[in-house]
C-alpha cells in the first residue's frame, strides 16, 4: 500500500480495473483474479522490490566471478531458484488487498509528504 501511495497514477489506475472488472455490489473473489492483470502486476512488483524473507548466503563463494560474502542477503530469483511461496503469495494476497483497493480511496493524511512515508528495508 506505501508503494501504492508513493504513484498516485499507479493506485488510480489498479483502483479502476478492480472497480471495472468488479463492480461496487460484490466481493472480490479468487476466481477474478486471472482478470485483474494490473493488480497482479503491482502485487509481483511490490514483492519484487520488497522480498518478504531474503536467501542468506550459508557461507562464503563465488558465483559469476562475484564474491557473496557469508551472511549476505540475496534475493530470490525466478525460475528454479525462485521463492517456492511466490505461487502461494499470487493467489492469497490479491483478494484482500484488491478488496481494500476497490472498497475505500487511499491518500495520506493531511499535511504528510511523502518522504515520511517510504517504506525502509530492514533484515534484522
Amino acid at each position: 500500500m506505501a508503494e501504492l501511495l508513493h504513484n498516485p497514477k499507479a493506485l488510480k489506475k489498479v483502483q479502476m480495473e478492480i472497480r471495472s472488472k468488479i463492480g461496487p455490489d460484490r466481493n472480490m473473489d479468487e476466481k477474478d483474479i486471472e482478470n485483474l492483470s494490473y493488480l497482479q502486476a503491482v502485487i509481483k512488483e511490490t514483492l519484487r522490490l520488497h522480498p518478504p524473507l531474503p536467501h542468506m548466503a550459508m557461507y562464503s563463494c563465488n558465483m559469476l566471478g562475484y564474491n557473496i560474502p557469508q551472511g549476505s542477503f540475496i534475493s530470490f530469483g525466478s525460475g528454479r531458484r525462485m521463492c517456492p511461496a511466490m505461487p502461494l503469495a499470487s493467489r492469497v494476497l490479491p483478494p484482500p488487498i484488491g478488496s481494500l483497493l476497490c472498497s475505500f480511496d487511499w491518500v495520506l493524511p493531511d499535511g504528510e509528504n511523502q518522504r515520511r512515508w517510504t517504506p525502509q528495508r530492514k533484515w534484522e
